[in-house]
Protein backbone atom coordinates (compact mmCIF):
# COMPACT_ATOMS: atom_id res chain seq x y z
CA UNK A 1 0.00 0.00 0.00
CA UNK A 2 1.95 2.91 -1.28
CA UNK A 3 1.54 6.39 1.07
CA UNK A 4 0.11 4.03 3.97
CA UNK A 5 2.05 3.62 7.38
CA UNK A 6 2.08 0.64 8.44
CA UNK A 7 2.18 0.39 12.45
CA UNK A 8 3.75 -2.61 14.29
CA UNK A 9 3.53 -3.08 18.24
CA UNK A 10 6.70 -2.50 19.36
CA UNK A 11 8.88 -4.88 21.59
CA UNK A 12 11.79 -4.54 23.63
CA UNK A 13 15.43 -5.01 22.25
CA UNK A 14 14.60 -3.49 18.79
CA UNK A 15 12.36 -6.37 17.79
CA UNK A 16 9.06 -5.31 16.19
CA UNK A 17 6.15 -7.34 16.58
CA UNK A 18 4.22 -8.92 13.71
CA UNK A 19 7.14 -9.27 11.61
CA UNK A 20 4.28 -9.03 8.65
CA UNK A 21 0.91 -7.73 10.25
CA UNK A 22 -1.19 -8.57 7.49
CA UNK A 23 -0.32 -12.26 8.15
CA UNK A 24 -1.06 -11.75 11.87
CA UNK A 25 -4.72 -12.89 13.49
CA UNK A 26 -5.12 -10.35 16.28
CA UNK A 27 -8.74 -11.98 17.32
CA UNK A 28 -10.56 -14.94 18.30
CA UNK A 29 -13.66 -13.82 15.93
CA UNK A 30 -16.63 -16.51 15.50
CA UNK A 31 -16.60 -19.43 13.28
CA UNK A 32 -18.38 -18.34 9.62
CA UNK A 33 -21.84 -18.90 9.65
CA UNK A 34 -23.27 -21.71 7.29
CA UNK A 35 -25.99 -21.50 4.78
CA UNK A 36 -29.26 -22.72 6.31
CA UNK A 37 -30.92 -24.88 3.80
CA UNK A 38 -31.61 -23.82 0.59
CA UNK A 39 -32.11 -20.49 0.95
CA UNK A 40 -31.00 -18.59 -1.68
CA UNK A 41 -30.35 -15.51 0.45
CA UNK A 42 -28.13 -17.26 2.40
CA UNK A 43 -26.47 -18.91 -0.22
CA UNK A 44 -25.80 -15.60 -2.22
CA UNK A 45 -23.91 -13.97 1.21
CA UNK A 46 -21.75 -16.72 1.60
CA UNK A 47 -20.99 -16.48 -2.22
CA UNK A 48 -20.02 -12.97 -1.41
CA UNK A 49 -17.80 -13.71 1.49
CA UNK A 50 -15.87 -15.98 -0.68
CA UNK A 51 -15.65 -13.36 -3.44
CA UNK A 52 -14.28 -11.46 -0.56
CA UNK A 53 -11.76 -13.85 0.72
CA UNK A 54 -10.48 -14.88 -2.63
CA UNK A 55 -9.56 -10.86 -2.85
CA UNK A 56 -8.12 -10.78 0.68
CA UNK A 57 -11.11 -8.17 1.95
CA UNK A 58 -11.66 -9.69 4.85
CA UNK A 59 -13.25 -6.31 6.13
CA UNK A 60 -15.89 -6.81 3.42
CA UNK A 61 -15.92 -10.90 4.43
CA UNK A 62 -16.76 -9.85 7.83
CA UNK A 63 -19.81 -7.37 6.90
CA UNK A 64 -21.43 -10.45 5.00
CA UNK A 65 -20.83 -12.37 8.15
CA UNK A 66 -22.32 -9.83 10.01
CA UNK A 67 -25.48 -9.74 7.43
CA UNK A 68 -25.84 -13.00 7.25
CA UNK A 69 -25.81 -13.40 11.03
CA UNK A 70 -28.75 -10.91 11.20
CA UNK A 71 -30.33 -12.57 7.96
CA UNK A 72 -30.56 -16.26 10.13
CA UNK A 73 -31.88 -14.24 13.03
CA UNK A 74 -34.51 -12.67 11.45
CA UNK A 75 -35.26 -15.36 9.45
CA UNK A 76 -34.37 -18.72 10.55
CA UNK A 77 -34.02 -18.24 14.28
CA UNK A 78 -34.84 -21.57 16.02
CA UNK A 79 -34.90 -23.54 11.98
CA UNK A 80 -32.47 -26.47 12.50
CA UNK A 81 -29.13 -25.71 11.76
CA UNK A 82 -29.21 -22.21 12.90
CA UNK A 83 -27.05 -22.49 16.16
CA UNK A 84 -24.68 -19.26 16.57
CA UNK A 85 -23.53 -20.02 13.34
CA UNK A 86 -22.65 -23.66 13.83
CA UNK A 87 -23.40 -26.46 11.40
CA UNK A 88 -26.60 -28.69 12.73
CA UNK A 89 -24.81 -31.52 13.23
CA UNK A 90 -23.36 -29.82 16.81
CA UNK A 91 -26.27 -30.11 18.09
CA UNK A 92 -29.33 -32.23 18.78
CA UNK A 93 -32.25 -31.26 17.15
CA UNK A 94 -33.97 -31.40 20.09
CA UNK A 95 -32.25 -28.17 22.22
CA UNK A 96 -31.47 -25.25 21.09
CA UNK A 97 -27.48 -24.17 21.99
CA UNK A 98 -26.01 -20.61 22.42
CA UNK A 99 -23.80 -18.75 23.64
CA UNK A 100 -23.93 -17.34 27.15
CA UNK A 101 -23.72 -13.90 26.98
CA UNK A 102 -23.71 -13.50 30.63
CA UNK A 103 -20.63 -15.10 31.25
CA UNK A 104 -16.98 -13.76 30.20
CA UNK A 105 -15.08 -15.55 27.84
CA UNK A 106 -11.56 -16.27 28.35
CA UNK A 107 -8.94 -15.89 25.87
CA UNK A 108 -5.01 -17.82 26.49
CA UNK A 109 -2.18 -19.01 24.51
CA UNK A 110 0.45 -21.38 24.80
CA UNK A 111 4.17 -21.52 23.76
CA UNK A 112 4.33 -24.74 21.04
CA UNK A 113 7.83 -24.07 19.47
CA UNK A 114 9.56 -26.51 21.96
CA UNK A 115 6.87 -27.83 23.83
CA UNK A 116 9.31 -29.91 26.06
CA UNK A 117 11.12 -27.48 27.38
CA UNK A 118 9.41 -24.29 26.84
CA UNK A 119 5.57 -24.48 29.55
CA UNK A 120 5.09 -20.35 28.68
CA UNK A 121 1.79 -19.55 28.42
CA UNK A 122 -0.07 -15.97 29.06
CA UNK A 123 -2.65 -17.51 31.64
CA UNK A 124 -6.44 -17.05 30.89
CA UNK A 125 -7.21 -12.70 29.93
CA UNK A 126 -10.76 -11.59 29.24
CA UNK A 127 -9.32 -9.65 26.52
CA UNK A 128 -7.73 -11.02 22.73
CA UNK A 129 -5.32 -8.04 22.69
CA UNK A 130 -4.07 -8.98 26.60
CA UNK A 131 -2.79 -12.02 24.76
CA UNK A 132 -1.40 -10.98 21.74
CA UNK A 133 0.64 -8.64 23.64
CA UNK A 134 1.70 -11.48 25.77
CA UNK A 135 2.98 -13.62 23.21
CA UNK A 136 4.96 -10.74 21.34
CA UNK A 137 6.37 -10.23 24.73
CA UNK A 138 7.52 -13.88 24.73
CA UNK A 139 8.28 -13.88 20.88
CA UNK A 140 10.78 -11.01 21.52
CA UNK A 141 12.13 -12.49 24.55
CA UNK A 142 13.09 -15.65 23.38
CA UNK A 143 12.85 -16.22 19.72
CA UNK A 144 9.93 -18.85 19.90
CA UNK A 145 7.34 -17.92 17.21
CA UNK A 146 4.69 -20.84 17.57
CA UNK A 147 1.88 -20.50 19.75
CA UNK A 148 -1.51 -22.37 20.03
CA UNK A 149 -4.45 -19.78 21.63
CA UNK A 150 -7.89 -21.18 23.10
CA UNK A 151 -11.47 -19.10 23.76
CA UNK A 152 -13.26 -21.02 26.33
CA UNK A 153 -16.82 -19.53 26.60
CA UNK A 154 -19.94 -20.81 28.41
CA UNK A 155 -23.01 -22.09 26.49
CA UNK A 156 -26.80 -22.43 27.44
CA UNK A 157 -28.52 -25.29 26.07
CA UNK A 158 -32.52 -24.79 26.04
CA UNK A 159 -35.41 -27.40 25.06
CA UNK A 160 -36.69 -26.64 21.65
CA UNK A 161 -40.08 -25.24 21.36
CA UNK A 162 -41.71 -28.04 20.19
CA UNK A 163 -41.07 -30.24 23.41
Amino acid sequence: MSGSAVSYMSIANGKHWPPDPSAFDYGFPKPDPHAIGDCPTCADLVARRVACRAKSNRSGASDINVLLREHQEETHAGARGWRDGYPAEDAPPEYTIRTDSTATPFHEAFCVTDEETCQWSSGERTWPDDVVALMAKHAAETDHLCFRRTLTDYATASPGDWL
